[in-house]
């Protein structure tokens, strides 16, 4: 169905009914960039200097602490009746109900238990009803004629902030002033995380007019999109009541983190408690170990509460505070991922609109901690591996100079005055082989192969008295000696 608004303004646009959008704007003709897509004359705009102009504001500029936000919202409240308003085509286009976050049921909020979103709604209803007990019925009983009690019901009230909170937009004016203000026509572009247009919000002073340039190229009957500002999810639903298709990068779980620590170190004194926002992520182009795609001040914090900001720490100490980092990450969004229950697909037909809403935000928000659930995990497996060559690395590296040791004598003894033994398959009997596999594991089962044991000491001992000091078999004993060394070299190097 289409809207036909007799404005005198410019656009490029239809506004109907679109499904999945509600009210949508379509091009009617091709937009390339830097077309001027719509033009809104400033008397069209409706501001506070409309609202200066009624019989309430008198009464309003007397009341103290009241906000200019605030008047607007009762004027449109009385002015939305009004048959002789200049503004009547605007109002009589508005819908009855605006279907925000604000007027979820208590089917839907019920479903959002555990998560920031029932909190936040919450917060932002008991504001609103606070506020408005200041204002009524005190107003209505002082000023009947100016408040008529009919028309300055909660209910009324909260429409008019669902009115303002989802169509409003600053504007900056040509005296500099910025004022937030409804715009006809541009209130129905809907918002998107890759928009159309993307920069306005300033009146031209030469036409006297507010200009929407496209950002981006649109086709004819294309729908164009707007942006709202870089707002989360939950900021949508509440103040606008849709959730943005594709990833919203300013969707956050937040995670309060207070270790509790009463000691006298400067550094844990310096972060008992913080509060860290985690994206999913998939938008992390950094998923390798020590990164994990998730954030880094995160990361350092905990690190740094486990005393492992040493960068010079050796390898092994970092990868296990790594490990308890990211062990105690996973167990957290795990009892979060827990608290949200899941709801069976099969009860999702034909229910209302507000528990779909809530349903579909739920469903974010697993989606997040399951990203943030599998970081952990790959992450603990990069860890594993890691610590596996590092233990590796690190059994080589002490290894060595006990190593060199034996590979000295070898050489020294196959280029001995006697010509060289270099024994041939026949020499090699068991008793060689079996004593140098002996002396390898004595060597790896010590200290992690990093200083041989007793054992091993007496066993090479008697080798190389024998080679010192029974001259009836010293070839005999020199080829065991070499045979020794040899098998142990063989070893080490196949490890």
């Amino acid at each position: 169905m289409k809207v036909r608004i007799m404005l005198h303004l410019s656009s490029s646009f239809c506004v109907i009914d679109i499904e999945g959008f509600g009210r949508g704007a379509i091009a009617q003709e091709d937009l390339e960039v830097g077309d001027i897509a719509l033009e809104i004359p400033v008397p069209v705009i409706i501001s506070e200097d409309a609202m200066k102009g009624s019989d309430m504001y008198p009464v309003l500029q007397r009341i103290d602490g009241i906000s200019v936000e605030t008047m607007l919202l009762l004027w449109s409240m009385k002015e939305r009746y009004n048959s002789s308003s200049k503004y009547k085509i605007y109002f009589d286009m508005l819908p009855r109900e605006f279907n925000t976050g604000l007027s979820f049921g208590i089917d839907a909020i019920m479903v959002l238990d555990g998560t920031i979103l029932l909190e936040e709604i919450i917060q932002a209803k008991e504001h609103l009803r606070t506020q408005y007990e200041e204002l009524f019925p005190t107003l209505c009983d002082a000023h009947p004629d100016v408040f008529p009690p009919e028309l300055f019901t909660w209910e009324h009230y909260l429409w008019a902030c669902e009115l303002w909170y989802s169509n409003s937009m600053k504007i900056q004016f040509a005296d500099g002033e910025l004022r937030i203000c409804l715009i006809p026509i541009a209130g129905f572009l809907n918002h998107s995380l890759y928009p159309h247009i993307s920069r306005y919000g300033k009146v031209d002073p030469v036409t006297n007019s507010l200009k929407f340039p496209m950002s981006r190229p649109c086709r004819v009957g294309e729908q164009c999109f707007l942006s709202y500002g870089n707002f989360s999810s939950s900021h949508l639903i509440i103040f606008y009541g849709f959730l943005p298709h594709g990833d919203n990068p300013y969707d956050v779980i937040p995670l309060d983190i207070d270790n509790g620590f009463d000691g006298d170190n400067n550094v844990m004194d310096s972060c008992k408690h913080t509060t860290h926002m985690l994206r999913g992520t998939w938008f992390s182009n950094n998923c390798n170990i020590f990164s994990y795609g998730l954030p880094s001040p995160l990361l350092d914090y905990l690190r740094n509460a486990r005393n492992m900001s040493d960068t010079e720490s050796p390898m092994q100490d970092k990868l296990e505070v790594e490990a308890q980092v990211l062990e105690d990450l996973y167990a957290t969004f795990s009892s979060m991922m827990e608290g949200l229950s899941d709801t069976n697909p099969d009860t999702r037909e034909n229910i209302e609109w507000d528990v779909k809403l809530a349903l579909q935000y739920k469903d974010l928000q697993r989606r997040i901690m399951s990203s943030i659930l599998r970081s952990c995990s790959s992450g603990l497996k990069m860890l594993e591996d890691e610590h596996e060559r590092s233990h590796s690395r690190d059994h080589r590296e002490n290894g060595c100079p006990f190593m060199a040791f034996h590979f000295t004598v070898l050489l020294k003894l196959t280029s001995s005055s006697n010509g060289g033994m270099e024994p041939c398959s026949e020499d090699i009997d068991e008793w060689g082989v079996h004593l140098g596999k002996a002396v390898y594991s004595a060597a790896i089962e010590d200290n992690h192969g990093g200083h041989p044991s007793d054992d091993f000491h007496s066993q090479l001992t008697r080798a190389y008295s024998d080679v010192l000091f029974d001259s009836n078999n010293i070839d005999r004993s020199k080829k065991r000696l070499v045979l020794l060394n040899k098998t142990y070299l063989d070893c080490w190097i196949t490890m």
